[in-house]
């Protein structure tokens, strides 16, 4: 673990030893999130980039989403996250 603070996380050994391995754990955890985030940062610009070259072109009548170009692992758990939320609004406030 104290090779993945000091050559990947870029904490000095000195810091690395004053905690616990818990404390570790927790700010390896959030890193690990970090960079995550960061990965799919990047695909999402690269589809988006693709979306706005590739719109042009589309037949006429035909929306063009950004999931028709690729669809990623993670656009699985939004779509899911997001009917869960409707579905939460709904019991809270009625179909309306």
């Amino acid at each position: 673990m104290v090779g993945i603070a000091v050559g990947q996380m870029g904490m000095s050994l000195q810091d690395t030893y004053s905690l616990t391995l818990d404390e570790l754990a927790d700010i390896h955890r959030q890193w690990l999130a970090l960079r995550e985030a960061d990965h799919r940062d990047r695909w999402e610009r690269t589809r988006f980039l693709a979306h706005c070259t590739l719109s042009p072109y589309r037949k006429k009548g035909r929306q063009l989403r950004p999931t028709d170009i690729v669809r990623f692992p993670w656009d699985k758990k939004v779509e899911a996250a997001k009917k869960e939320d409707i579905e939460r609004m709904k019991r809270k406030y009625g179909e309306g």
